[in-house]
């Protein structure tokens, strides 16, 4: 599995606690489309087909904070 940035991996908790991609975003200072744009690459990363299997393919890695 491919080293994930701190950045990913805040986007990857905050997303498996069921935040909204507009809800990421405020939270961390960036905009909806950033935010998108970065869960595309975690589900490409992750080999995952949509947000629910990205929040358990991040839980059963560790990578959850």
């Amino acid at each position: 599995m491919a080293d994930l940035s701190k950045r990913e991996r805040e986007i990857l908790s905050l997303l498996a606690d069921g935040r909204c991609d507009k809800e990421i975003a405020a939270a961390l200072g960036l905009k909806p489309s950033t935010v998108q744009s970065y869960i595309q690459r975690l589900k490409r990363e992750l080999d995952c087909d949509n947000r629910v299997q990205l929040g358990i393919a991040a839980a059963r890695a560790g990578l959850l904070d």
